[in-house]
């Protein structure tokens, strides 16, 4: 009997399709009806992040549970650019943002990629309306994949462009504080195009316009700063890239540079950087920017071990507009439930259609090996011969009389000389095997990394002590540096 590999597929195919029909149901129900309107500003400073997509809802809400805990008195503003669900912008509204509308701004193309930019990119420097919100007197901006892991209040008073050297003479625009200013986003507008970006886009770009940020002073929290009191000036760099008169194109803004406890990047600790050994106490914000490991990756909290510490105001995330705790949607909570399922049920159909197929095979095969261990056994002697003569002869065991023929044709039935099953031949039952096998470990992969992706860490691994989630070498690392010991 031959196996039309192909009815095996398409009916495995039809266990399946159901299910993506459902997940595709689940995908599109939206009440596109609704939304939301903008609210006028409470406060004269403000947070802000960007969510370009419905991947960045879950991040901006946790980046947003972070604030709330941390007691802020500021307004929240979550600048979206028409490509949400509904459901997603009134779940972001009644977590306390100010969901603001804004016109996407398209990459000019300025980076040293092929293409200028990577494709992550395109709409990156829709960021730079940060500077266009003029409604309040003094905006700081963190990056969706920020976590805020107590009271960051006081980089309001950092005066004019703020922003923290990443891990050479560039800023990272990940966390910046700045004055918002027409004139200046007017004037970034006029020049984008003109002006080059070493990453394809906004970090490049804002390095490149403020190209002397590197010689600004530090700036510390507990000092008090007037505009006298600091004279580092945008404007002041000679060599400036690409020559287009740095003090026109800056309009004299100040700027100072952020300790590395308002942008502490996860990045650097896992490559052991010493810019890491700080105490946890001293930090104001954990920045993911590790692309692969994203705290919402689901396996990511066992590589990366600060990222549970997200998971855990992920797990205290308030109900959103669709009745769902913990940022789930409806789609994972699904999948979780369910599509645990899927892969037993495709294995165990693949197997119950070739099983009539396999099972002569394999009831053969078993049948073969005694016959191959007895005449193994028969032949082998238990002890080397005592002779010189004889020892050099001895060596692995000859079947003889036969022996080798015999087993030869017991196995050749089983595996090339015999037929079963209605004149299949016996090599091709494994290829039947795999295939089964092959659907179930395929689709068992799908569902796992995709579906079921982000799934939750155990909130016990997320748990902080005393507020703050040290673990011991967190807590060794706090003590040195009190005591004055810690490494430098």
């Amino acid at each position: 009997m031959l196996i039309n590999h192909n009815i095996i597929g398409s009916k495995m195919f039809g266990l399946v399709a159901p299910v993506l029909v459902i997940l595709a149901a689940f995908q599109s129900t939206e009440a596109a009806t609704v939304t939301v309107k903008t609210t006028p500003a409470r406060s004269s400073e403000a947070y802000a992040t960007l969510v370009y997509g419905e991947e960045f809802v879950l991040a901006a809400r946790v980046l947003g549970q972070s604030l709330r805990e941390s007691g802020t008195t500021r307004d929240m503003v979550a600048l979206t650019t028409g490509s949400l669900k509904a459901s997603s912008e009134l779940t972001l509204a009644a977590d306390g943002w100010r969901v603001v509308h804004v016109a996407p701004v398209h990459n000019p193309g300025t980076g040293p990629q092929p293409m200028g930019f990577p494709p992550r990119f395109a709409y990156v420097y829709t960021k730079l309306y940060i500077f266009k919100m003029t409604e309040y007197k003094k905006v700081v901006f963190l990056d969706a994949d920020a976590l805020v892991i107590r009271n960051m209040d006081v980089i309001f008073k950092c005066p004019g462009f703020c922003a923290a050297l990443r891990h050479s003479e560039r800023f990272n625009t990940g966390v910046m504080s700045l004055v918002p200013s027409m004139e200046l986003y007017d004037d970034m507008m006029a020049k984008m195009k003109d002006m080059p970006s070493y990453t394809g886009g906004d970090q490049g770009f804002l390095n490149s316009y403020f190209p002397s940020f590197a010689h600004a002073p530090l700036f510390d929290p507990d000092t008090p700063y007037t505009p006298d009191q600091y004279k580092a000036t945008a404007g002041t760099d000679t060599e400036s890239a690409h020559q287009l008169e740095p003090q026109q194109h800056q309009r004299g803004q100040q700027y100072m540079r952020l300790p590395t406890t308002f942008n502490a990047d996860v990045g650097l600790y896992v490559v052991g950087s010493n810019r890491w050994m700080l105490p946890r106490s001293s930090l104001y914000i954990i920045h993911f920017t590790l692309g692969p490991f994203k705290p919402w990756v689901w396996w990511s909290g066992w590589l990366v071990r600060e990222n549970p510490a997200w998971q855990a105001y992920r797990a205290r995330l308030p109900v959103d507009s669709r009745g769902l705790t913990q940022g789930l949607t409806p789609r994972q909570l699904f999948a979780e439930r369910w599509m645990v399922l899927l892969p037993w049920a495709v294995l165990g159909a693949a197997i119950y259609l070739q099983w009539s197929i396999l099972a002569p095979a394999l009831a053969q095969a078993i049948s073969v090996m005694p016959a191959v261990s007895h005449l193994m056994r028969a032949r082998r002697p238990t002890s080397p011969p005592s002779s010189s003569a004889a020892t050099a002869s001895w060596g692995p065991p000859s079947l003889g009389h036969g022996g080798s023929d015999a087993v030869l044709r017991m196995a050749g039935s089983a595996s090339s000389g015999s037929t079963f099953g209605g004149g299949e031949v016996f090599p091709k039952y494994f290829m039947s095997g795999s295939l089964a096998a092959g659907y179930g470990c395929v689709v068992l992969v799908v569902i796992t990394t995709i579906l079921i992706v982000p799934s939750e860490v155990s909130e016990r691994r997320g748990r902080w002590e005393s507020g703050m989630g040290h673990s011991s070498g967190e807590r060794t690392r706090d003590r040195e540096g009190k005591s004055g010991t810690g490494r430098r």
